[in-house]
């Protein structure tokens, strides 16, 4: 026992002598209480402080950790959608392997062109005419 530090002598000394109080404590309702009130105000602390911040950002039109993560959350949905999208497109080749691609994509039936835009029949007759 000599060879230790004086300083880890006095430790494993106080560690001997409270250790058996302190597990004693921590396995009654007074520790718990005093625990779950712990936590409770540490809870009401953060989210008082994640408002403050939140109404700082948003002050200086910079989004906040909750804008972000409502971003996040939204780019998550999108990625799981297109992953399905994209299971039930190779679902569909692997059950059509020789269909055209492009049929599949509804290029048969493009939109049809609107009044007045390019490839209309009005369109090319107005540029027909001139100005």
């Amino acid at each position: 026992m000599g060879d230790k530090p004086l300083w880890r002598r006095a430790f494993d000394g106080a560690d001997r002598s409270l250790a058996p109080r302190l597990e004693s404590f921590v396995q009654t309702s007074i520790f718990a209480d005093i625990m779950a009130a712990g936590v409770k105000v540490q809870g009401q602390a953060r989210h008082r402080l994640e408002r403050q911040t939140r109404r700082l950002w948003h002050a200086a039109n910079l989004p906040a950790g909750s804008d972000v993560a409502k971003l996040r959350e939204q780019v998550a949905g999108l990625d799981r959608q297109l992953r399905l999208l994209k299971a039930a497109v190779d679902d569909s080749r692997k059950e059509h392997p020789n269909a055209d691609s492009s049929s599949a994509l509804g290029a048969q039936h493009p939109d049809p062109p609107r009044h007045g835009q390019p490839g209309t029949t009005r369109g090319r007759a107005k540029r027909a005419a001139g100005p």
